[in-house]
């Protein structure tokens, strides 16, 4: 009798350690909540998440513009202030007005997992909203779960560049594992 008492208790406690331990969802799971995080930072969700640059008089605000009719000239402060005194106003800039590395997701012959941890790397290094990125951040970690990667920085594209080509590659990624599944 007392050893099936001992038997069906650790029987009993196997059960209830398994059933009060989560579950680690699956990749693919993780994937879709990537490409989920990636849509609403595309659609404006952060359009309220911005940060106060710098004060400047409305008269200080210059326009350089750099003649190449491209999307990159600069609204510039030349003397910020601190504080916000008579005159003054704040200066918003959009959290995805960041510049980061630029990672190469066309390139086919970089392996998917080295893709994912250079734009972690890339997306790690934001640092003005991180809070906005941090749970795409952290589903990035999960999903390549690797220690560290190379990511050069020496071209870099803005933030609100860098989320579209993210969310293309990864849901590339999800429809090529979904057709996998499907085999």
């Amino acid at each position: 009798m007392l050893p099936s008492l001992k038997t069906a208790f650790t029987l009993l406690s196997l059960i209830q350690l398994v059933s009060s331990r989560p579950m680690a969802p699956s990749p693919q799971k993780i994937l879709k909540e990537v490409i989920l995080l990636i849509q609403q930072l595309n659609s404006g969700v952060q359009v309220n998440a911005a940060t106060p640059l710098s004060f400047a008089l409305l008269s200080d605000l210059v326009i350089d513009d750099d003649d190449d009719d491209d999307d990159d000239d600069v609204l510039q402060c030349p003397r910020p202030a601190t504080g916000l005194p008579q005159g003054l106003v704040p200066i918003w800039v959009p959290c995805n007005d960041t510049r980061v590395a630029q990672v190469a997701f066309m390139d086919k012959e970089v392996p998917d997992q080295e893709l994912l941890c250079q734009a972690d790397v890339a997306l790690t290094k934001v640092t003005r909203c991180r809070e906005i990125y941090e749970p795409l951040v952290v589903n990035l970690k999960r999903l390549h779960g690797k220690k560290n990667c190379f990511l050069s920085d020496e071209s870099e594209i803005y933030l609100r560049h860098f989320l579209p080509a993210l969310g293309n590659f990864t849901q590339g990624m999800y429809r090529r594992r979904g057709s996998w599944a499907a085999q």
